[in-house]
């Protein structure tokens, strides 16, 4: 799998394909499956996989964990494309 280490990668993804599908690994081999694509406007949706529940956010708030995980996973080397 590709892991998605930064925001400008994450960024140049989405432009190739429009979403990415991607999941955040977690311990014990646990992991939180997320699609990812970005509005006209910048805005970042994600949908979470377990519970098809969307939440919108900007490039900021994509890093602040009271709101997702994602960016923090990114920092930590957890964030990876899905490979079908």
């Amino acid at each position: 799998m590709q892991r998605i280490s930064n925001i400008e990668q994450l960024d140049y993804l989405i432009e190739k394909s429009g979403a990415v599908d991607c999941l955040i690994s977690l311990n014990a081999g646990i992991r939180s499956s997320k699609t990812i694509w970005k509005q006209e406007d910048g805005i970042y949706t994600i949908l979470n996989e377990i519970d098809d529940s969307e939440v919108n956010l900007t490039k900021d708030e994509l890093f602040n964990t009271q709101k997702t995980f994602v960016g923090e996973a990114m920092k930590k080397g957890s964030l990876f494309l899905y490979d079908y």
